[in-house]
């Protein structure tokens, strides 16, 4: 049973890391949900982590 929540109302999340690099967590898992923390100069994929953003 999950306790009801209402807009604006603070609350602590749990977040547990998965995978930890240079003391930085870059993998946490939040809510059942995986989140990857990706910086702004690190590139994943073919398209360079730009996600179809053209640069000017």
């Amino acid at each position: 049973m999950t306790k009801q929540r209402h807009v604006g109302q603070s609350f602590r999340a749990v977040v547990m890391p998965i995978k930890i690099k240079n003391g930085i967590p870059t993998v946490i898992s939040l809510g059942g949900q995986v989140y990857i923390l990706q910086g702004k100069d690190q590139f994943r994929g073919e398209n360079g982590g730009n996600m179809g953003v053209k640069e000017s």
